[in-house]
């Protein structure tokens, strides 16, 4: 059983949260109510008297809490969802309309989770709701490839970026390697080592545009990173 630590309040939104869902899907099964009388024992909860909150009203509560425990929170009545054999479409659009409050990171915890603890298998990207367009995404990468620029090949951890070679970012794995060497060259011009260790510093962070925690998703704005940058190198090459 999923047992984060909550508080007074925290505790309250849980309890309110899984009612709204209950209302929301229209049925309450036996395996949630099961549930839900492992959650009130577990929490000290058995009288709790119910608020009634609305929708609205668990959404101002959730935006005074830390990410943390909004993460626990929703993970909690996920993980409930999850015990009947159907994580309806109504109780989803109730999680999804506070989903908006977690950073993809905090996503990408939540799917591990939901993995550990759940009772059937969920892909928490069908609540992500894609607020920026490729074109955003790609912009905020070379906001953060220009920003990495400034640095030296001292700190581009070689441990680090030899285990990045897995997802998309192993069909490029040669054009990686091949930054990686000009990076170190000391033959390379100023500009272009630059740009290489700033694509390669890029791959290994943990801060981008889209956090590498999200399976099959947070490695494809590395790959447009490093194919930019492989980009840029050719161009120069060619005009030698």
């Amino acid at each position: 059983m999923f047992k984060p630590k909550l508080d007074t309040k925290q505790k309250e939104l849980l309890m309110e949260l899984l009612k709204l869902m209950a209302e929301a899907d229209g049925t309450l099964t036996e395996e949630e109510l099961i549930q839900i009388g492992k959650i009130r024992k577990y929490y000290k909860m058995q009288e709790y008297d119910e608020k009634n909150y609305t929708k609205d009203n668990i959404r101002f509560f959730l935006e005074q809490q830390k990410e943390e425990d909004v993460l626990n929170i929703l993970t909690h009545a996920i993980l409930l969802a999850l015990e009947d054999e159907v994580f309806s479409p109504e109780e989803q659009d109730v999680i999804q309309s506070y989903f908006d409050l977690l950073s993809l990171e905090s996503a990408g915890k939540m799917q591990k989770f939901i993995h550990k603890y759940g009772n059937q298998a969920f892909d928490v990207r069908e609540l992500i709701t894609p607020e920026q367009t490729k074109e955003e995404v790609l912009e905020e990468s070379m906001e953060l490839l220009e920003e990495y620029s400034d640095s030296d090949i001292e700190d581009v951890d070689e441990h680090k970026l030899m285990k990045m070679n897995k997802g998309p970012v192993k069909k490029i794995w040669d054009q990686v390697l091949i930054l990686w060497d000009t990076a170190r060259d000391p033959k390379t011009s100023t500009a272009i080592k630059a740009l290489g260790i700033g694509a390669l510093i890029y791959l290994i962070s943990p801060i981008d545009a889209i956090p590498d925690m999200i399976p099959m998703l947070g490695l494809t704005d590395d790959v447009a990173v490093i194919a930019y940058a492989v980009s840029q190198l050719n161009k120069v090459s060619k005009k030698k």
